[in-house]
Formats: structure tokens, sequence, C-alpha cells
């Protein structure tokens, strides 16, 4: 599967998602990143009545169990790749691996398609791969953001957000 093929034709559901490759000032970040998650708390994802079915559970936990979800993970992990790229955080080896499996799921949805037997299989079968990067890092090491290190973040690179929208965007 061609990765940049993938993310150039994805058309994300959160506006703010970064496309590929897209690097930011470390200010221009959090901005985005604020309102990134002012408008996912706004645009909850409502999951389909399958994804709580027992079979559906696998890729239920690996956010691959309808479209509008899995686009939400999606984005979420190009947001924090993006987070990377800025010098937010150090890129773990391996972070991206769930993106590619994403992409093929991704491609399957939007065909019309829902093979969760299948997908229910690979993932028990590749969660070593996918999820390594996460083995061999410290949790403190992980990309992605909450309230208090979002904070930090912003005293760090001298930005000073709406208190309001920060409550807003994490809680």
């Amino acid at each position: 599967m061609n990765f940049h093929k993938e993310a150039f034709l994805y058309q994300p559901r959160n506006p703010f998602t970064p496309r590929q490759g897209e690097v930011f000032t470390p200010v221009e970040y959090l901005q985005r990143t604020l309102s990134f998650y002012l408008w996912y708390r706004q645009n909850r994802v409502h999951h389909l009545d399958s994804c709580s079915l027992a079979d559906h559970q696998e890729v239920s936990i690996n956010g691959f169990c309808c479209l509008n979800y899995l686009k939400q993970c999606i984005d979420l992990k190009l947001l924090e790749v993006a987070g990377c790229r800025t010098g937010i955080w150090d890129e773990p080896e391996g972070f991206q691996v769930w993106l590619s499996f994403a992409w093929k799921r991704l491609e399957e949805l939007e065909e019309g398609h829902d093979f969760f037997d299948l997908w229910t299989a690979t993932l028990q079968k590749e969660s070593a791969v996918i999820y390594d990067w996460i083995d061999t890092n410290e949790s403190s090491e992980y990309p992605g953001f909450g309230i208090t290190s979002f904070k930090e973040c912003c005293r760090k690179h001298d930005y000073k957000p709406d208190i309001h929208k920060v409550l807003a965007a994490f809680n």
C-alpha cells in the first residue's frame, strides 16, 4: 500500500487535522491542537450498533470498528505525528505502524465492506508489531497531550491560550 497516496486522498473528519507531512512552529501546533480538541469535543463520534457486539471487540479496541471512529483515530494520529515533526515530542520508532493498517481498513470501509472477522484475526496477530513502540518507550515519552502536559507545553513555548478554551478542549 502506498502510504503517501492514501494520506493525500484522505478526507479527515476533523477540519483541524494536519495534512500528512505538514510542519508547524510550536505555537502554531499548540493553536491547531486546541482547535482540533475543541472541534472534537463538539462533534462526538456516534458508533454503529454493531460496534458493541462481542465479536467486534478487537476492532473496537484498536479504533477500527466503524468509519467515523476510524477517521477520528486517524485524525488524532496525524495530529500527533505533526507534533513529532514540529519537535514537541520525539517520534518513537514504529509509532506510525498503526497508520499503515488504518489506511487499509479505511479503504475497505469506504468501499462499503466490513471484514471484521479478518480484522479481528489480523489485529490479534499483529498487535505486538502495531504497538511495539508502547512497549519500548516510557509512557512519559508517548506523543499526545493531557491537560497538564498541554499547559506545560504552552508555558514552555510562551503560548497563552484562553483558559476556558483549554478547559473545554481537555475536559
